[in-house]
């Protein structure tokens, strides 16, 4: 009145084991694929920042306000 042990092969049916999508190791490299593209566009997001500050490049709002004031100077003209 032992325990026996029994092997995983005998404990699950064949199509219960086969069919297993995740017994491939290579489904582990996908969560860290993810969160590699996450963090590069988080960088690369922040070093834009950086760079259009470095290389003085005028950002949207600016671009946006520059604009405005040039038509309101073409108005103050016509006027």
């Amino acid at each position: 009145m032992g325990i026996q042990a029994t092997s995983p092969d005998k404990e699950m049916s064949g199509n219960q084991r086969g069919n297993s999508v995740m017994d491939n190791p290579l489904w582990m490299l996908v969560p860290w694929a993810v969160f590699a593209i996450g963090a590069g566009l988080k960088f690369w997001r922040l070093t834009s920042l950086i760079r259009k500050h470095l290389l003085g490049v005028p950002s949207q709002t600016e671009r946006f306000r520059q604009r405005l004031e040039r038509i309101w100077i073409k108005d103050q003209q016509a006027a």
